[in-house]
């Protein structure tokens, strides 16, 4: 190194840049997790949750499945499964509605990314009260929220582990992130059984062609190497990207038997 070399390494201020990175208090990750929620939601405090879902893991057995262990452990729980695809504020409506109706202490965001990511904006709603867009980017809400339970179907948004959620206003069309420290789960079960089938014929998301997931059931697709490098980009902003490998090597596997 020169003289001069040296110099110049001493007066140059080089920034540092510093991730501020956030994700949910408790983990529940592995085979048979869900099994854990009744205990997990005990250790919380909490006794009214809020299952938000969609009418096909209703149609499935799949909420029966929870309300059977959550009710046999003597928890009041209530379902709302009008979530749709790519949430709205008017389904959000409806689901602040259910909240009042069962005077919910918590909610259990149970399905795909929109499941969650509407369950998120409930539980803010629930405590804050609308509208929706009064919480989108440039702000970051971190004040009172219900407590958030996040149990993925999928294996692709990440927004079980994200403090974010994306709304659609119904009334403008604008697609809403609406960002803050309130919108991250204090807790998430990351079951990969849950993961393996999907509905036969379901049509390709953003998700399943950016990870290559071939577009018919789980249980039938060829394994795709790229598919434990999904990124499911929300926003520019600074996001955490949640990957479970092993997971998803264990689905995979099982997918195959």
């Amino acid at each position: 190194m020169t003289p001069s070399s040296a110099s110049i390494l001493k007066t140059t201020k080089v920034p540092l840049v510093i991730a501020n990175i956030a994700f949910p208090r408790y983990s529940r990750i592995g085979a048979g997790a869900v099994n854990e929620l009744p205990s997990l939601i005990d250790s919380l405090g909490l006794r009214r949750p809020l299952l938000v879902t969609d009418a096909y893991l209703t149609q499935t057995g799949a909420v029966d499945r929870l309300l059977t262990l959550l009710r046999g452990a003597g928890i009041n729980a209530a379902v709302f499964d009008g979530t749709v695809p790519d949430p709205t504020t008017e389904s959000l409506d409806r689901g602040v509605e259910a909240l009042r109706a069962h005077l919910a202490d918590c909610v259990i965001g149970f399905g795909g990314g929109s499941p969650m990511d509407s369950a998120k904006a409930l539980a803010v709603l629930a405590s804050q009260g609308g509208p929706m867009r009064k919480f989108k980017a440039p702000s970051s809400y971190g004040g009172s929220a219900l407590p958030i339970i996040a149990i993925p179907t999928t294996a692709g948004s990440g927004s079980e582990a994200t403090q974010f959620t994306v709304i659609s206003d119904s009334d403008s069309d604008e697609k809403m992130l609406c960002p803050g420290l309130s919108f991250l789960p204090v807790a998430a079960i990351i079951d990969y059984e849950l993961t393996i089938s999907m509905p036969p014929g379901s049509p390709p998301t953003r998700v399943s062609m950016r990870s290559h997931t071939p577009w018919k059931p789980m249980s039938a697709a060829k394994p795709m190497r790229s598919a434990t490098r999904c990124r499911y980009r929300r926003s520019t902003l600074f996001r955490p990207t949640f990957v479970a490998s092993t997971t998803m090597g264990r689905t995979w596997r099982h997918a195959r038997q």
